[in-house]
């Protein structure tokens, strides 16, 4: 696995841009750290500190990370917030060198809290600047997934451009055992809630499939 926090690659991508070797640089930053869905706290059992469900690292309050953390989730943090400096300066100077960038994540993630994120809207004009909110559904993936897209110098100039394209919000109906019924898929959304043989259900969604992937290429590069 590619470590983006060697310094190498860091150089590397920044000589790449500055050379204008890419068209564009973006992605769906690491979230598994900002996910509002980690809600668990800290317990106390038979005096030994325990934890449930994965415990919040991050707040609306301190989104670069809460305090009392112990030293595993402190690591993963720490870990994390390393990936977002490389990716927010490699994002900024692709930016400044009117390159096309995206950035993706899950509509109520924390990342969108963060101040080097919001200070990448000031680098370009309004009209160089598109956010899309959609649901993955739309694009044939079997769980609603509400998800959130910056873009930055790319072909799609509007929104409404973008919602042209498919880039829609599921109108779902609620399940009375739980659930929501999805009009694209014309069945019940999968649950990415809770677990899976001990594996986060929020994990199979991490990936793009081939049809969210390639309606994002064609907001980019038209």
């Amino acid at each position: 696995m590619l470590d983006i926090t060697a310094q190498w690659f860091e150089q590397q991508v920044l000589q790449w841009i500055g050379e204008r070797k890419l068209h564009g640089l973006g992605g769906g930053l690491p979230c598994n750290t900002c996910s509002r869905a980690r809600r668990g706290r800290y317990r106390i059992v038979n005096g030994k500190r325990r934890k449930g469900c994965p415990i919040a690292l991050r707040s609306t309050s301190q989104p670069w990370g809460v305090d009392g953390l112990d030293e595993t989730d402190n690591l993963k943090l720490q870990n994390a917030n390393r990936c977002f400096e490389v990716a927010f300066r490699l994002l900024r100077a692709a930016i400044l060198a009117g390159l096309a960038v995206w950035i993706e994540n899950p509509r109520d993630s924390i990342l969108w809290l963060m101040d080097q994120v919001l200070a990448l809207r000031d680098l370009v004009p309004p009209d160089r600047f598109v956010e899309v909110n959609f649901s993955q559904c739309c694009f044939n993936s079997p769980w609603l997934k509400p998800t959130k897209l910056w873009l930055f110098n790319c072909a799609v100039r509007t929104r409404e451009d973008a919602v042209a394209q498919g880039f829609q919000r599921c109108i779902s109906k609620r399940l009375k055992g739980g659930g929501s019924w999805c009009p694209h898929l014309q069945k019940a959304h999968l649950t990415l809630s809770g677990f899976t043989g001990g594996r986060a259900n929020t994990k199979k969604a991490a990936e793009y499939n081939s049809d969210l992937s390639l309606a994002i290429a064609r907001l980019v590069r038209g």
